[in-house]
C-alpha cells in the first residue's frame, strides 16, 4: 500500500504585471493558470488607464486564491475627466452635441449677452476640466442687455436727448414750439432693447 501525505491547499497569486493590459488578455492569462478560477468584470473611469485595459483587481494582485476563488477585473471605460471646450458663439444643438460626445449631460438656460448674437451660446459652466457626466449649462443668447428708459419729462430737448442717447437709446423728437419735453414714450422705467426709439413731445414748459 502507498501513502501520499497533503502537503495542504493549492495556493495561486495574479501577477500585478497584468494591470494595465487589456481586460480580454487578463481575462485568458487567469483562466489559463489550470486554477479553476473564476472572472468577473465591472467597469470603472481612469485617466491613467485606457479604454478596454484592467484598472484594478479584487482580490488585489499577490493576494493567495484558492482553487475555484473569483477574480474580478476593473475594466476602464475611458477617461474619468475631460476639459469643458470653449463653445461661447456656437450653434446651441452643435455645441450640445459636443458636450454629449465627451460624455457630459447639457441643460440649457437663455440670457443676455452684448457680445453674442441671440441664438447662439453665450456662456458655458462651469469650465475648464470636469469629471465625467458633470452637468454643463449653455446660456443661450435672447440679445443684448436690455436698458431702463430714463425720466425726461421736464427736461430740455437737448438734454433729454444726450439722456437717452447715453443709454444707447434713440430720440424721436416731435416739437410744438417751446422747449420742454412734456411726454414721452416708452416711459420712464420701462426695459427696451437697446437701440429702441423714444418719442418725446417738446412743447411749452
Amino acid at each position: 500500500m502507498q501513502l501520499s501525505v497533503s502537503k495542504g491547499p493549492e495556493r495561486f497569486t495574479v501577477d500585478g504585471g497584468l494591470l494595465g493590459q487589456p481586460a480580454d488578455d487578463v481575462q485568458a492569462t487567469i483562466e489559463g493558470l489550470g486554477a479553476d478560477l473564476q472572472v468577473t468584470r465591472t467597469t470603472g473611469r481612469s485617466d491613467d488607464v485606457a479604454a478596454g485595459a484592467v484598472m484594478a483587481l479584487d482580490p488585489a494582485p499577490g493576494t493567495e486564491l484558492r482553487r475555484g476563488d473569483t477574480v474580478t477585473l476593473q475594466v476602464s471605460e475611458g477617461p474619468a475627466t475631460a476639459a469643458v471646450p470653449d463653445l461661447v458663439g456656437s450653434d446651441p444643438d452643435d455645441a450640445e452635441a459636443t458636450l454629449a460626445a465627451l460624455g457630459f449631460e447639457v441643460e440649457r438656460t437663455e440670457g443676455r449677452s452684448d457680445a453674442v448674437s441671440a441664438g447662439q451660446v453665450a456662456a458655458v459652466s462651469p469650465d475648464g476640466t470636469e469629471t465625467f457626466g458633470a452637468t454643463i449649462t449653455l446660456t443661450v443668447s435672447v440679445g443684448p442687455v436690455q436698458v431702463s428708459v430714463p425720466n425726461v419729462v421736464g427736461q430740455s430737448k437737448d438734454a433729454a436727448v444726450a439722456a437717452l442717447e447715453a443709454v444707447g437709446l434713440e430720440a424721436s423728437v416731435t416739437q410744438f414750439f417751446g422747449d420742454t419735453v412734456l411726454r414721452q414714450t416708452p416711459a420712464a422705467g420701462e426695459v427696451v432693447d437697446p437701440g429702441t426709439s423714444v418719442t418725446i413731445l417738446v412743447t411749452f414748459g
